[in-house]
């Protein structure tokens, strides 16, 4: 079969790391591999007029049945163009489904109506049929219209039909009379308000395509767990379960268990954050001893906050404990937010955090032991700050902060730097003088400006009518700096 496969791929001038599709699944469905002939016609109308690659080009047309039309061709592409499909999305849409090519535009037109009528866009269509291409080849008498129907009288109208396909079109292609009915009414027998099952059909649509005697067993088992039928953590559970063998269970309790888990831990866990255990077994192990190979945290912590091994340990957790042992090694904190703080801080990091950790550090001046504001403080902007890329002191700011303010240049450097892109020296100045006017102190101003840096362009009339509601409770200006 490999032998195959290559010649396959090299007959048509398929090179290592040119081919940008998803050529792993149709190579091996291929109904008649030795056939696989491209014609130059066909092959013409897609690159010259369409923008395909030579070798997409190649594929699309050796996979076509035996009437194969270049004037058709060009006028189906030409007409999908013209309903907001790209370029790349008619890539996808042709070598997924070659046969598109020799559709007519009659056949087309009517199928667009159809979605048309539901009150979605062009662009939503094109997105639909370019990452469901089956819909094309579904049966709209048959297939596409009644199930069409059973949503809108489910749904109550043609928007809400419109908002859940968006969400997933694979509603269009199951049969819905032994999938989405009959577990809808599964949950209507737990007592579940038909308005909560809506809501769980828009969030978790594919849990509802399940066939109903593996919805019965989920919905069962996520009952025994004690999840509240109306919680969102419910339906996740019952997703979960869906997709879960008892073998696959069973295995990941395991792999738990032999890392240290107590079953109850693992039920805590569960039903904290039970989307998690969707995760394979091998995932959730790696992900562990990730966190307990750095000696801060331990199972206890991997109990109390579960939504962590949701977490991509390239993408998220590694970049942010590089940042923590950096801060460490420059005693700049003394000891790691608690693991919950961790997940919840920021919701992106880049992979090259820890050089932009350095970069912040290094270009502010800071140096370890020079820094004697709180530097927890610190740590915490340093994961809080929404763009740490564009950190970016100004000097008009930094001069107001360091000469009328006594700020160190490396706190007006920070401050300065995280400023909206309203930036003006003189409302700076006259919000600082403002404050110590009204008893705040040095250290005060640098505690509140580089936790808050955005109140440096408050007006000064915003802030006297926050004051005033505290001196109306009789707190003296010390006490409310």
């Amino acid at each position: 079969m490999i032998a195959i496969a290559r010649k396959y791929f090299s007959s048509l001038f398929i090179k290592p790391n040119s081919f940008s599709c998803n050529s792993s699944i149709h190579p091996f469905s291929t109904w008649k591999l030795k056939r696989l002939i491209p014609v130059p016609e066909i092959c013409d109308v897609l690159v010259n007029k369409h923008q395909f690659s030579p070798e997409l080009a190649s594929l699309a047309s050796s996979r076509l049945p035996k009437f194969r039309d270049p004037q058709r061709a060009d006028l189906a592409l030409s007409f999908l163009k013209e309903n907001s499909f790209t370029t790349t999305q008619l890539q996808k849409l042709v070598i997924s489904n070659p046969r598109v090519l020799g559709f007519t535009i009659e056949g087309l037109k009517s199928r667009l109506k159809v979605f048309q009528d539901l009150g979605l866009s062009s662009d939503d269509i094109a997105k639909m049929i370019s990452s469901n291409q089956a819909i094309l080849n579904s049966s709209m008498a048959n297939k596409i219209v009644p199930n069409l129907s059973m949503l809108k009288g489910l749904l109550g109208s043609n928007d809400d039909v419109a908002r859940l396909l968006k969400r997933c079109s694979w509603f269009l292609l199951y049969d819905l009379e032994k999938t989405l009915m009959p577990n809808v009414e599964i949950l209507k027998r737990c007592s579940i308000p038909m308005e909560r099952i809506l809501y769980f059909i828009y969030t978790r649509p594919r849990v509802f395509l399940a066939k109903a005697d593996t919805m019965m067993k989920s919905v069962e088992k996520a009952i025994e767990f004690g999840f509240p039928h109306t919680t969102f953590a419910f339906i996740q559970a019952v997703a979960v379960f869906n997709c879960t063998s008892e073998g696959m269970w069973e295995a990941k309790l395991q792999i738990l268990r032999d890392l240290g888990f107590s079953d109850n831990g693992i039920v805590a866990m569960y039903r904290k954050q039970p989307i998690t255990f969707s995760a394979s077994g091998n995932k959730l192990k790696k992900k562990i001893e990730f966190l307990l190979a750095t000696g801060k945290y331990n199972i206890a912590n991997i109990v109390t906050c579960p939504v962590t091994l949701g977490c991509s340990i390239e993408n998220r957790l590694e970049p942010r404990l590089q940042i923590l042992r950096l801060l460490e090694s420059r005693n700049l904190i003394q000891k790691w937010p608690v693991l919950s703080g961790q997940v919840k801080k920021a919701s992106r990091f880049p992979l090259n955090m820890i050089a932009i950790a350095r970069k912040c550090i290094s270009c502010l001046f800071i140096k370890p032991n020079s820094f004697s504001f709180n530097s927890n403080v610190l740590s915490i902007h340093l994961f809080s700050t929404w763009k740490l890329t564009r950190l970016i002191p100004v000097p008009e700011i930094c001069d107001v902060l360091v000469n009328k303010h006594q700020f160190p240049p490396e706190l007006a450097s920070l401050a300065s730097s995280r400023l909206p892109k309203f930036r003006d020296p003189q409302r700076a100045d006259a919000v600082l003088s403002f404050l110590k006017e009204n008893s705040f102190t040095t250290t005060q101003l640098q505690k509140l400006v580089i936790y808050r840096p955005r109140f440096l362009m408050y007006t000064i009339e915003g802030i006297e009518s926050r004051f005033k509601v505290f001196q109306d409770l009789g707190l003296s200006a010390k006490e409310i700096a």
